[in-house]
């Protein structure tokens, strides 16, 4: 329905694309949790193999780095006490626990990887293929130029946390669930997280509908230089502050954009990364810097923000390129 030549946001187009951000959001947090549930996301370890023989580190910093695939702590703990023991030094400490950061940052981010694709498609893929890139290549350097501890002559490295290195024993001791308990508990929490987007990004979408019915981006566009409105509209503002509410938040707005043709792939992009600078620094006050600190001690102040600058310079750097892309393109 319209209203004195107003389209109406509450179309059906705008239902159908809810209800079908609803579906692509159940289906793939079910297969995210199916892949963790049965052990499967450990496989992405061995991505990091030809990584960790080209740098040569030894049996702990490999043994660490791929555990760190299944818990964190683990793995910095795992780091911390053979610091304790005097096996490795404060650098290396600290090279390693910079390290971990991307092994648990990629098993963190599949739980959200096919929900975030199935929503939003290309932008979720371009997003997700610059994390894991930028992640790995903040490991590379700091193993390269950093100094991770070293695999010794005649150390098989690699290869011998292949075959039976003790510190590893918590990848092989967390076997996965049967396929009933997986399918039940991929359930629940596809449940969840659906609950979550009714709660939170549905309201989300339908607020970004309203706000683009009633002329607000127009009115903000007609404010802004348009040399600056070319590459980066107004209605990526939504976006970026919809990801300080969670990815999912932010996915739901960018949904209703994208369709409307307010926003292309790159410029959803760009507001997923720069919408990265703001919510990182409040995660790792939130959750990262308590743990590290509470493992590596006041290194853990370090560690935490080595990995966070980085992040933020590699956002800027990625954001930089998309627009320079965009603005190419115009």
């Amino acid at each position: 329905m319209h209203h004195h030549g107003i389209p109406d946001p509450l179309s059906t187009r705008t239902l159908l694309t809810l209800a079908r951000l609803c579906l692509y959001v159940w289906v793939g947090t079910f297969i995210g949790a199916v892949f963790e549930f049965r052990g499967w996301m450990r496989w992405f370890a061995f991505l990091a193999r030809p990584l960790m023989r080209l740098a040569r580190i030894s049996e702990l910093a490999a043994a660490a780095f791929i555990t760190a695939f299944v818990s964190n702590s683990a793995a910095n703990a795992m780091v911390a006490g053979a610091r304790a023991e005097g096996e490795i030094s404060r650098r290396e400490l600290i090279v390693c626990g910079i390290a971990n950061a991307f092994p648990a940052k990629v098993s963190h981010f599949m739980r959200i990887l096919f929900p975030l694709i199935g929503t939003i498609g290309l932008p979720g893929a371009l997003y997700a293929g610059i994390q894991f890139l930028t992640g790995a290549v903040r490991t590379a350097l700091v193993w390269l130029i950093g100094g991770a501890p070293r695999a010794k002559d005649g150390d098989g490295g690699v290869g011998s946390v292949d075959a039976s290195s003790e510190r590893v024993d918590l990848l092989r001791r967390s076997g996965p669930l049967s396929w009933p308990k997986t399918l039940v508990k991929a359930s629940k929490r596809a449940s969840r997280i659906l609950g979550r987007v009714c709660l939170i990004s549905a309201p989300m979408y339908m607020i970004v509908s309203f706000l683009a019915a009633f002329g607000f981006f127009d009115t903000w566009k007609s404010a802004m230089p348009s040399a600056i409105s070319g590459v980066l509209p107004p209605e990526v503002m939504t976006v970026i502050v919809a990801r300080l509410g969670g990815i999912l938040s932010a996915a739901a707005a960018a949904v209703e954009l994208r369709t409307s043709g307010a926003l292309n792939d790159i410029q959803i992009t760009s507001a997923f990364l720069i919408g990265n600078m703001f919510t990182n620094p409040i995660r790792a006050v939130r959750r990262n810097l308590p743990a590290s600190l509470g493992i590596f001690g006041q290194d853990g102040f370090v560690i935490v923000l080595v990995v966070q600058l980085f992040r933020f310079i590699a956002a800027l750097i990625a954001v930089g390129a998309l627009l320079a892309i965009a603005a190419g393109r115009g």
